[in-house]
């Protein structure tokens, strides 16, 4: 429905009740140190505690996605250009579960 006025080319569509969306944003980030386990690195944002994030950590030609679990956050660390330090925790592949 189109309102006076409004300079969009196309009609906009009124929502009723909620609505949900995701949206990927891919950062930069740097590794500070990793296990067979997890990770820490050095962020230039931060992630919810407990939220499941994508790592794709690219070595020479080889790309590699992790998921894996927000375990602690630490605020601004000075020795990393005051970048959040963030411990993630991988998670089981959905392969390695129905093993």
């Amino acid at each position: 429905m189109k309102t006076p006025g409004d300079r969009r080319k196309s009609a906009r569509l009124e929502v009723v009740g909620p609505l949900w969306g995701t949206f990927h944003l891919t950062v930069p980030v740097r590794i500070v140190d990793a296990s067979a386990l997890g990770v820490l690195i050095a962020s230039p944002i931060r992630f919810p505690a407990d939220s499941i994030q994508q790592l794709c950590i690219t070595v020479g030609e080889h790309e590699f996605r992790i998921d894996a679990r927000v375990c602690h956050v630490r605020s601004g660390d000075s020795a990393y250009g005051g970048q959040d330090l963030i411990g993630l925790e991988f998670l089981p592949s959905a392969s390695d579960l129905t093993r």
